[in-house]
């Protein structure tokens, strides 16, 4: 299976998110998707509750790829990045994997 689609479109969400273009991001999103974050909290389901969450997501943060896009050869792509991201005038740095 080639994975440079997969990575590709990886390579599309951080971009968008950086460029806080909330029409692309979630042109990258099926209808039935469901977003996660933080793992363990209540998925956000269906465009509308994930539009919010980026909406407001997006807001001050920007992502850095830690690593290139990796793929798998079978149906999985994933990266590994930093937020950095202010709020109430505190920096915060988190890493995460997806």
């Amino acid at each position: 299976m080639d994975n440079l689609p997969m990575k590709k479109t990886l390579q599309e969400y951080v971009d968008a998110f950086n460029a806080n273009d909330l029409e692309h991001l979630m042109s990258l999103f099926s209808d039935e998707a469901s977003v996660e974050d933080p793992v363990g909290s209540p998925p956000k389901t269906g465009r509308i509750e994930i539009e919010a969450f980026y909406r407001e997501s997006m807001t001050g943060a920007k992502l850095e790829l830690l690593v290139s896009p990796r793929g798998s050869y079978s149906n999985a792509a994933t990266i590994t990045f930093a937020v950095h991201t202010e709020k109430k005038g505190i920096l915060f740095e988190l890493m995460s994997q997806m």
